[in-house]
This record gives structure tokens, C-alpha cells and sequence, in this order.
């Protein structure tokens, strides 16, 4: 493969990261007339700006299809897991927050793990897991409880909740695997094979170790029934 190929596949994958995607728009939740999606960036990079109208009609749509209502009237609530790192995408979004404090912007960054519990020893791996809210950066029992709980609170005007990282499908299904499996009663399989199939590629090894651990801590901390073992 020639040099200007490869440029040409990396521009076509920078810009496909850059641009919202309806794909990757996922209805996740819902309680009441309060909704939770997952979405990839809506900060467009190249302009500067954020597209949140645009998320907006992707949602309906993705609504629809549900055959769920989509509140005509609605605040936002969003939680970011963007970094430091990725400024294109995090500046635009947080100065429009700003410029609409009416709207709710959390910040979590996630980075996953380096290593899969399925290498540790049994032993090994039930400690780490028992101990998961004393060493995991992650944290995702509180980020997803935090949600849920968001998603609970019922007000006059509905909320619409979304999360995100850049491309909606490493980290972003990191923290839809925990939600799914921690409130809504998901295999980790039914979790991990649904992330797998949001584009055309795996979730990368560090998300899907993130959300294997999670898997464990549920299973010795919580006492839910899963089979954590499974490799996609």
C-alpha cells in the first residue's frame, strides 16, 4: 500500500470521528418522559462548532423507531468522557454549555484498563473485583448510578440525558455495557456483542477490559448472575 493511500484511509477516518453519526445514536434508557441516549461527538473539529441540533434530530428519529415520544420541550443533561487530550472536541463543547447555562454538562473520564481480568489468577481476579471501588479509575458503579438517577427525577420540562466519547464506541460502550448490565439486568455478552456491532469494528481491549472488570465486580460485590468468562 502506497503512502498516499494511507493518508487518504487516515483522512477518511479522522473526518468519519469528526462528523455525528445516526448509527451510533442509541436510545439506552428511558423513565417517564425522561430519556437517555448514547451518541458519538457532536462537536464538529474542522469549524469549532457543535452540532447539538442536528444530535437532536437524530434522536427523534432513533425515538421513533422505538416508538418512543420525543418531548418537543426538554433540557439537557450531558456527561462527557472526553479528556484533556482531545481539545478539538472538548473546547467547542464546553464553550457551548457555557453559552447555555440552562443545560448541563458532567465531565468522566474513562480510559478502561490495560490488563483483562480473565489473565489474572481466580483468586487474583475475586479480590481485584471485591476491591474494584478502591482502585478502578473508572468508577462506572457511580457514573451509571448517577444516570439512572438523573433519569429518575421527574420535573415539569422532560430531560433528554446523552453520553459520549469521540467516536460513541469504545469508551462510550464501556459506560453503556456498565449501565446495561448494572439497571437494566444484561449478560455481559448481550452487552459486549451489542457494542461490538455498533460500527464496523470491536470495542477496543482497554474499554472491553473496563467493562469486564465491571462485569466481575457485579458478580462478587453484587451478587449478579453472569457469565464474565465470555471473549468475543
Amino acid at each position: 500500500m502506497n503512502l498516499k493511500l494511507i493518508f487518504l484511509l487516515m483522512a477518511v477516518l479522522i473526518i468519519s470521528l469528526s462528523k455525528l453519526d445516526k448509527k451510533r445514536v442509541i436510545l439506552v434508557d428511558q423513565i417517564g418522559q425522561n430519556l437517555l441516549f448514547r451518541t458519538n461527538s457532536p462537536a464538529d473539529p474542522d469549524n469549532q462548532t457543535y452540532e447539538l441540533d442536528t444530535l437532536f434530530s437524530f434522536m427523534k428519529e432513533v425515538a421513533q423507531a422505538n416508538n418512543t415520544q420525543f418531548p418537543q420541550n426538554f433540557t439537557v443533561n450531558a456527561y462527557t468522557l472526553l479528556n484533556v487530550f482531545e481539545p478539538s472536541h472538548r473546547n467547542p463543547e464546553i464553550k457551548y454549555f457555557k453559552e447555555h447555562p440552562n443545560y448541563k454538562l458532567y465531565h468522566k473520564v474513562i480510559i478502561g484498563n490495560f490488563i483483562s481480568p480473565l489473565r489474572y489468577p481466580a483468586f487474583i481476579r475475586k479480590f481485584m473485583a471485591e476491591k474494584y471501588q478502591y482502585w478502578n479509575f473508572d468508577q462506572l458503579q457511580k457514573l451509571v448510578q448517577r444516570m439512572n438517577k438523573n433519569l429518575a427525577q421527574q420535573e415539569e420540562i422532560p430531560k433528554i440525558i446523552f453520553f459520549h466519547c469521540v467516536a460513541g464506541e469504545d469508551r462510550t460502550g464501556e459506560v453503556f455495557g456498565a449501565y446495561k448490565m448494572f439497571i437494566n439486568g444484561w449478560t455481559y455478552k448481550q452487552a459486549l456483542d451489542f457494542d461490538n456491532h455498533v460500527l464496523d469494528r470491536d470495542i477496543k481491549k482497554m474499554s472491553e477490559n473496563g467493562m469486564n472488570w465491571f462485569c466481575w465486580y457485579l458478580k462478587y460485590v453484587h451478587n449478579m448472575e453472569d457469565d464474565c468468562n465470555y471473549e468475543s
